[in-house]
């Protein structure tokens, strides 16, 4: 962006004979024929070709830059709208990659409810079979006892709960055990997590969904705390990883570098809708 304002202050300040000391700052056809007065039709007519030249590449460039500003407002944006979404990982407005950096703990006493303390995934079936993966552990039953997701997706790990069970634990490494009415302890199955080479190239779906692609690499599934996943932290949900000040200077700093970029393709004659 920095590169691009200058070419355009550049060709505002084109070199004139005679410009440094009178002040002129010229664009388009007013500096092309200030230059015809100065130094003749014959070098005129080849500066005006050269102005043209810088000129018309640099609001090309200018609009360009304009474009990916509003973009990365756009997302800056959306991450803050979804600032309280939990498992929400925010997109750098930057790279346009997500980032996927830990998010804050909330205690909930829920005890579906489950946090990734380090790396990894949730990994769940939709509907028609479908595998999605998901950081969101805000976890529920169905009418049948299933855990499910808070959209009614299922655990692949496929965790039912008794309808008798009086109480449910997650230990840190995924084992799920249930108590029944006579104090017995009922193991359920184990919540696996899933890791991918490089989670920035997965594909997202709503807020909290991801989709497996041919840059996010295969995915491995083990169980927590194997293979370089994190551990489990039962009665907790992982908040977004979107903080507000950052966003917020990013805002400024776009709306600065959107109002240069405005001011020189306004001196260049050129109107914006």
């Amino acid at each position: 962006m920095r590169r691009v304002t200058i070419s355009i202050l550049a060709v505002l300040f084109l070199s004139i004979p005679g410009s440094a000391d009178t002040g002129i700052v010229l664009a388009g056809d007013s500096c092309i024929e200030s230059i015809a007065g100065i130094l003749g039709e014959t070098e005129a007519a080849r500066r005006a070709w050269e102005i043209r030249r810088i000129s018309d590449s640099a609001i090309h460039e200018a609009i360009l830059a304009l474009e990916r500003c509003q973009i990365r407002k756009d997302f800056a944006l959306y991450n803050l709208a979804h600032q309280s979404t939990a498992g929400f990982k925010r997109i750098d407005p930057w790279t346009l990659l997500r980032d996927f950096t830990q998010g804050s703990f909330r205690q909930t006493e829920n005890q579906f409810h489950v946090a990734i303390e380090g790396g990894g995934f949730f990994q769940v079936e939709l509907p028609d079979g479908s595998i999605f993966f998901t950081r969101c552990g805000a976890f529920e039953l169905d009418s049948r006892g299933s855990l499910v997701t808070h959209d009614g997706f299922y655990l692949e790990s496929k965790i039912t709960v008794p309808a008798n069970a009086l109480t449910l634990e997650i230990n840190s490494v995924g084992t799920v055990t249930a108590q029944d009415p006579t104090g017995s302890l009922i193991q359920l199955g184990t919540i696996q997590l899933t890791q991918f080479v490089n989670p920035a190239g997965l594909q997202p779906v709503g807020t909290d969904l991801y989709r497996e692609t041919a840059s996010s690499g295969a995915p491995t599934t083990s169980s927590p705390g194997t293979i370089g996943t994190g551990l489990l932290r039962q009665g907790f949900v992982e908040e977004s990883n979107v903080r507000e000040l950052m966003e917020t200077e990013t805002l400024e700093r776009l709306k600065k570098e959107e109002t240069c970029l405005r001011w020189a393709l306004e001196r260049f004659g050129y109107r914006l809708p």
